[in-house]
Parts: structure tokens; C-alpha cells; sequence
């Protein structure tokens, strides 16, 4: 199941994106300390980009679809 959450984001000259953080709501924010892997995929005709990154400690997978950015909900809890 997927959680679509809201991310800040920074922009290279060169067009390449970083997350930056997580805004999980409006009081939480969960700091992306490393980008580990950026790989696209392939999902039912519909292409994006999964970052697996580095949240404090914890190794997690942030997904980029059609503009939006969602979490699969199995990952909140690993």
C-alpha cells in the first residue's frame, strides 16, 4: 500500500533532483542523510524513480511517480 507524502527537494543545474526531507505531517519531518542508489522502474506501464536513502539510520525506499512521492507502507515499519 503506498503513503503518499509531501518531500523537499533540491534541484541541480543539470536537471538532477535530491530529496532532502520528509514532511510527514505537519509537525514531523524525517531528515534524508544519504541517497544510497537512485534506480528507475517499471511498474504497469507507468514509469519512476525509486532513492533508496539513509533516514537517520534506518535504509528506506522513496519512490517518485507522475510527479508525486509515496512510501510503500510495509517500509514504515521494517
Amino acid at each position: 500500500m503506498r503513503i503518499y507524502v509531501d518531500v523537499v527537494c533540491s534541484f541541480s543545474k543539470t536537471g538532477a533532483i535530491r530529496p532532502l526531507y520528509i514532511r510527514w505531517n505537519k509537525c514531523t519531518v524525517f531528515n534524508i542523510t544519504k541517497i544510497n542508489r537512485i534506480t528507475p522502474q517499471k511498474n504497469e506501464g507507468t514509469s519512476s524513480l525509486l532513492f533508496n536513502c539513509m533516514i537517520g539510520i534506518n535504509e528506506r525506499d522513496l519512490y517518485l511517480e507522475g510527479g508525486k512521492w509515496y512510501i510503500e507502507k510495509n517500509e514504515l515499519y521494517n
